[in-house]
């Protein structure tokens, strides 16, 4: 198991120009005391460095001082370094049997786990953090091979959404295509592990003769899940390996578990919306109505990279960060399931025939794209710190 070290500094803050004046017993115990000279709390912050080399170096240190400091005015401090100790930040990757073989991505510092299972369409199931599961899972139809799952971050290619009576021709042949594309139904591979810096877990998807009758193009696609803090980054690769130009779509499907809908809070940068459950659109004013039974809605154009919502209920927010690839977000909810849907889309439903914001790559190219998804908790309104 590899990691980052976390520096853990305690000292006391004295006052003069020696330290034997005021800590008399330091030069008996030969600990170090560290001069500073400070007129700010941001110089304090600045010679913290110098408490790092007087340890030595550590990768990715982080200071943690066991001490209120209050400075006013110009003046010298002594820091008398009473504690110095490294201690690892593991990042760590184990496996489990639950039903599928489920990988578990761990970082202990942010208590912060994923969980990812390769042979149901490389999903990532759970996301957990502090205690708190940020990913809703219908767990009936998880454990269902026959079926899509429904939660999680199902992974969307190569169509998002569906087509009309699920077929497309091409170059005079009709194929067929289920709802958002075959991905999400495939078992993927395994392909590399990393606990340096991150937990990290890539799988790869290739073509095969059941996808080619679906869709007549050699691909490999490949996802990297990287887990770091409070943090999930999933980067993809997409190759085209066919003699000829390759039309596609990408896209993620995460089910975000929330508690009361009445008080999420949205910033989503869409000018328009498109429900096509309740047949409306017009202006789009960061607002859904939760009385209706279903929300399916199509967000466009995106004025930047990046939504978010605050779930005030749970105190939490999320914020998903997407590549210029991303033309389209869409919401999906039902009233009586604990979950909302923020997909990013490189393009809308029916791109495959209408050609709108499809994505197509030259044989022997690959697209390289990114999604992060980041948690974070809610400040409580009395909290002034």
């Amino acid at each position: 198991m590899q990691g980052s070290r976390r520096l853990s500094l305690q000292f006391l803050l004295c006052h003069g120009n020696s330290r034997h004046s005021t800590y008399p017993a330091a030069a008996d115990a030969n600990l170090p005391v560290l001069s500073l000279g400070c007129e700010t709390a941001c110089d304090l912050a600045c010679h913290l460095l110098t408490a790092r080399n007087a340890i030595g170096p550590f990768s990715d240190t982080l200071l943690e001082v066991a001490s209120s400091v209050h400075l006013s005015g110009s003046r010298r401090v002594h820091c008398l370094l009473l504690h110095a100790e490294a201690k690892p930040v593991t990042f760590a990757i184990a496996v489990k049997q639950d039903p599928y073989q489920t990988y578990i991505l761990s970082d202990d510092s942010a208590q912060s786990r994923v969980e990812v299972v390769p042979e149901r369409g490389g999903i990532v199931t759970r996301w957990r953090i502090q205690g708190q599961d940020l990913l809703y899972l219908d767990t009936e139809r998880f454990a269902d091979p026959t079926k899509s799952v429904r939660g999680g971050i199902p992974i969307l290619f190569p169509i998002c959404g569906d087509l009309p009576d699920d077929t497309y021709t091409l170059e005079g042949k009709s194929y067929q295509l289920p709802r958002h594309g075959f991905a999400r139904d495939l078992p993927w591979s395994v392909s590399d592990r990393v606990t340096d810096g991150h937990a990290g877990l890539t799988l790869v998807l290739k073509s095969n003769e059941r996808t080619r009758e679906q869709y007549p193009f050699d691909f490999q696609v490949t996802f990297a899940y990287q887990l770091r803090g409070k943090t999930l980054t999933l980067q993809q690769r997409y190759s085209n390996y066919s003699a000829s130009p390759m039309p596609f779509s990408l896209g993620l499907h995460p089910y975000f578990q929330v508690g009361d809908k009445q008080q999420l809070a949205f910033d989503i940068p869409a000018a328009r919306y498109f429900d096509r459950a309740n047949n409306v659109g017009g202006p789009f004013n960061n607002s859904f109505d939760f009385t209706r039974n279903e929300v399916d809605a199509t967000l466009t154009p995106l004025a930047r990279r990046e939504a978010s919502f605050e779930d005030r209920a749970r105190g939490i927010k999320l914020t998903v960060r997407y590549s210029e690839e991303c033309s389209t977000l869409v919401f999906w909810m039902l009233q009586d399931k604990p979950f909302i849907c923020l997909e990013p889309w490189s393009a809308p439903r029916n791109a495959l025939i209408t050609g709108e914001h499809l994505l197509s790559l030259e044989p022997g190219a690959s697209l390289d794209t990114t999604v992060e998804l980041v948690a974070d908790t809610l400040r409580k309104e009395n909290d002034d710190t």
